[in-house]
């Protein structure tokens, strides 16, 4: 569930995630030993969160930012089609 970026230019390489689907979403949760139902009790809106959230046709810019905090990535990273480039729902 990741990709390199190459910077040539500075010799670095980093590491993103790509998510392309809502399995990936749930998945790369799981890899960080917790389940959906916890990660929602524990970001504060309840167990079904999380599955509700990978539902929705649109952005919920505070759960989608607390959701990609927890998988350090952004909102757009994982919800390509609800964010502009600058990051705007």
């Amino acid at each position: 569930l990741q990709h390199q970026i190459d910077t040539s230019t500075t010799g670095l390489s980093v590491s993103i995630p790509s998510f392309q689907a809502p399995d990936d979403i749930k998945a790369a949760i799981r890899e960080r030993g917790v389940s959906l139902y916890r990660l929602g009790i524990g970001m504060g809106y309840g167990g079904n969160a999380v599955h509700l959230r990978l539902a929705l046709p649109r952005a919920w810019p505070e759960f989608d930012r607390r959701l990609a905090d927890f998988l350090s990535c952004s909102p757009r990273d994982l919800f390509p089609d609800h964010y502009d480039a600058d990051g705007r729902p």
